[in-house]
């Protein structure tokens, strides 16, 4: 359990990172570790939670995140990131499982899974402006390769791009009543549709 000193620092470089956009707080809390101002490794990994959860557009910070998540100056200690429900979560699931992530053109490459489709198409319709559709991606990812569980509305996954094998994928549509409503896209021109969706 963090003393009362640790809680006072987390929340001192929190509020600093808290100051910048949610476009920037990744970048934020990197150049914090950088400067060699975050050493307490409990500090380390919480606050990159807490910068992770509070962050849009992360597609933009995908090379800082793979730096973060896997730091080669300190240890790896993915399970301070979790509470200890949220451990026993990740420790209940199967060996491989399905996970879902709702995208547009720009962040279908992402860290961020959920196993909840309902989730993952709100996150598809939910920013797609101009030309860009809203999508599904039907991944499967094995329990070993994943960095963390965050629990809560999302049901998130925190999984490195490269360890997630993509299946498939749907665009999502709104129906008239507001609701996102998928249908399989078929077709060959689309980037994503290089493989088959599981029978």
């Amino acid at each position: 359990m963090p003393d009362f000193l640790d809680l006072v620092d987390f929340d001192i470089w929190y509020r600093y990172i808290a100051k910048h956009s949610r476009t920037n707080r990744i970048p934020a809390f990197l150049r914090l570790v950088r400067e060699g101002l975050i050493q307490n490794d409990l500090m380390y990994w919480g606050l990159l939670r807490a910068s992770y959860e509070d962050s849009e557009q992360l597609y933009r910070s995908l090379k800082h995140l793979e730096d973060l998540f896997y730091p080669t100056d300190r240890p790896i200690h993915h399970d301070l990131m979790m509470l200890s429900e949220e451990r026993e979560h990740l420790e209940s699931m199967p060996d491989e499982f399905f996970v879902f992530r709702g995208v547009s053109a720009r962040s279908h490459c992402g860290w961020s899974w959920t196993t909840d489709r309902a989730v993952a198409e709100w996150f598809a319709c939910r920013s797609v402006m101009g030309k860009r559709k809203p999508t599904l991606l039907l991944g499967k990812v094995q329990k070993a390769q994943v960095i963390a569980y965050l629990g809560g509305a999302e049901s998130e996954f925190i999984v490195a791009p490269a360890h997630v094998t993509i299946l498939g994928y749907e665009r999502v549509t709104k129906t008239f009543d507001r609701f996102p409503h998928p249908s399989i896209v078929t077709g060959e021109g689309d980037v994503l549709h290089n493989q088959p969706l599981p029978a």
